[in-house]
């Protein structure tokens, strides 16, 4: 097998962080929402602290890591969340990246309203199951891996334990990600949909996608 599936440790954060960057660039606006310059030698490090705190801190979370048999090299990541009751989505605190000087008064304004449209579809199906649902939160791999299956394994990671528990599972997807989604059972509930307020009507929207898969059990195909 060419990748080995494992959770993560504390040293492999950096290169975590190097990946997420990598991988999404500035194709999405929500990227740039969620972790500020992530380009930059400052927003690395924020970032990379921010899911180290996750990592540390929050019970719900899974950083998981598909590493290259033959180098050692960490491949790809996931972030899964693995909710057992309402966690009352909010939007994010934002005052550290302040600090550091990635983000301005204007701008934070901007990612709160950003934000609290993009949690609202999640937070209304985690009430609809109960709190008890599966997350793939972040799903990135290496450009330079990717197409070898890296991706595909750490989604099976993380509908595997979905299964055990009898969780649906979902993810807010891109364009490209859809085929690869569709591949493991997500379907599409909607498209994520965005309503600016005339301040910052000519933002960028996302171009997300909803996507859902019932937890399959035994005898199930």
């Amino acid at each position: 097998m060419p990748f080995t599936v494992d959770l993560c440790t504390e040293p492999d954060f950096d290169r975590l962080f190097t990946i997420i960057s990598t991988t999404f660039a500035d194709t999405q606006p929500i990227v740039d929402a969620f972790i500020p310059q992530h380009a930059t030698p400052a927003g690395h490090i924020y970032g990379r602290d921010s899911l180290l705190i996750s990592h540390k801190t929050d019970p719900d979370v899974r950083f998981v890591k598909a590493t290259d048999s033959a180098s050692g090299h960490i491949a790809g990541i996931a972030k899964w969340l693995v909710l057992h009751e309402d966690p009352h989505f909010e939007v994010l605190h934002l005052g550290g990246e302040r600090a550091e000087g990635l983000r301005d008064d204007e701008e934070r304004e901007f990612v709160r309203e950003l934000l609290g449209q993009y949690f609202v579809t999640r937070a209304g199906v985690v009430r609809e199951c109960g709190g008890k649902l599966v997350v793939l939160d972040i799903l990135a791999v290496d450009p330079a891996y990717q197409g070898r299956g890296a991706g595909s394994m750490l989604v099976q990671w993380g509908l595997g334990l979905a299964d055990e528990l009898g969780f649906d599972s979902v993810v807010e997807s891109s364009v490209n990600g859809r085929a690869v989604y569709a591949k493991h059972g997500f379907r599409l509930v909607k498209p994520m949909e965005f309503d600016f307020s005339e301040k910052f009507a000519s933002r960028q929207k996302p171009n997300i996608f909803f996507l859902r898969r019932p937890a399959r059990r035994n005898g199930d195909d």
